[in-house]
This record gives structure tokens, C-alpha cells and sequence, in this order.
């Protein structure tokens, strides 16, 4: 009577089959379907061309490094593989199929996606709203370009919470606000220099009245 024995192959799999039907050949079940995927996986790719061949753009954001199951020649464009990208751009790590960065309507990097989608919500609320030049030509006529750099009074709205810097009209001197707090109607927000000259201004006035 033949005995069933356990065999240990290269895969690490582990199972159970007759001593005749190993005498026969029969392998391990495990690396048997692994090559027939890889045969049909192989196959699809000589029909349909590699994702190397179809998509080399995508091919520049691969993550080599996390990607070490398979590579760009190895799957189609419309593989549904998980696979690891890194932006080009802002240098993000992200995993997404391949079918859905071969997708027309694919976003790409999530975190510039997210900008980008800010980006134009911002655009539309400068077009409803008006920029802080259209709004408060007075204020903006106030604006320190070279320490704001490359922002300009065309691109943020009178509400906005960003930290700007200004330049007195009255002496030249700068000093940083926000925005929103120099164009609410109260408050009335001046650089040091003015406000010491205005303190000046008051106490001088009030000494004359006491005299």
C-alpha cells in the first residue's frame, strides 16, 4: 500500500501526496498555479505590450525600491496590480493600480491632487469676492513686494488669514499683519512708527489742554 507523505518544496509550501505520484512528477500544487499565472500573465503582456512599452510616463514615477515583486515589462497598462508610485513633483509616496493611473481621469499624486483642487477653490473665490487691490486699493497700495516674494495683492482675498507683510506710506517702515485684520472696518492697524508718532501726538495733546 502506498504511503501519503509530506514534502517540503522550494516555495515553503507544504502538502500532502502519494509516493506513486511523486515517482510521476507531480510537483508542488503552489508553484504549479504560480506558473501558469505567470505563463497567462506573460502572454498578455507579448499580446498587449508592457506597461514599459505603453506607458513610459508612468514608468518615471515607479518606486523601484518598493516595487520588488514585479516590475514595468512584467505587467499591461491595465493590470489591476497594486503598485508604488513617487511623484515627481512634490516627491510623495503613494500605492494605486496601474489600471487607474492608465485611466485619463486618474488624479496622479493624491497630495498634489489636494492642491490642486485648494488651488481652484481659491480661484473661484477671488473671481466672487475680488482680489485685496480690486477690494482695498488703499491697503494693498501698502504692500511690502519684496518680503511677500512672489505673492502679490491680486492673489489673496480681504478675508484671508494669511500673514502679510506691509510698508508704511508715512515713514517706509515694515511690519507684518494679517490680512483680514487690516481690512475689517474697525480695525485700523498702523506700522510702530506711526503708532509711537500718534501716541506722541495724543499726550502732547492732552498736556496742552491741562495747561
Amino acid at each position: 500500500m502506498e504511503q501519503e507523505g509530506l514534502i517540503v518544496q522550494v516555495c515553503g509550501s507544504r502538502w500532502k501526496v502519494a509516493v506513486a505520484d511523486r515517482n510521476h512528477g507531480a510537483g508542488c500544487p503552489e508553484c504549479a498555479q504560480l506558473k501558469r499565472l505567470m505563463s497567462a500573465a506573460e502572454t498578455k503582456v507579448k499580446k498587449n505590450g508592457s506597461l514599459m512599452e505603453k506607458r513610459p510616463d508612468l514608468v518615471e514615477e515607479w518606486d523601484w525600491e518598493k516595487n520588488k515583486r514585479f516590475q514595468p515589462s512584467d505587467v499591461t497598462s491595465g493590470s489591476e496590480k497594486q503598485a508604488w508610485w513617487i511623484c515627481k513633483k512634490c516627491g510623495a509616496n503613494w500605492q494605486a493600480s496601474i489600471a487607474s493611473r492608465n485611466r485619463k481621469e486618474s488624479d496622479g499624486c493624491p497630495k498634489c491632487a489636494q492642491k490642486s483642487g485648494a488651488k481652484k477653490r481659491y480661484q473661484k473665490l477671488l473671481a466672487e469676492n475680488g482680489s485685496l487691490r480690486e477690494t482695498h486699493p488703499e491697503i494693498a497700495a501698502e504692500w511690502d513686494y519684496e518680503k511677500n516674494g512672489s505673492l502679490t495683492p491680486d492673489m489673496v482675498v480681504s478675508a484671508s488669514g494669511l500673514h502679510a507683510w506691509w510698508r508704511c506710506g508715512n515713514f517706509g517702515a515694515s511690519w507684518s499683519s494679517v490680512i483680514d485684520v487690516r481690512t475689517r472696518r474697525k480695525a485700523v492697524v498702523f506700522c510702530r512708527k506711526c503708532r509711537r508718532r500718534i501716541f506722541e501726538d495724543n499726550r502732547k495733546k492732552k498736556k496742552m489742554e491741562h495747561q
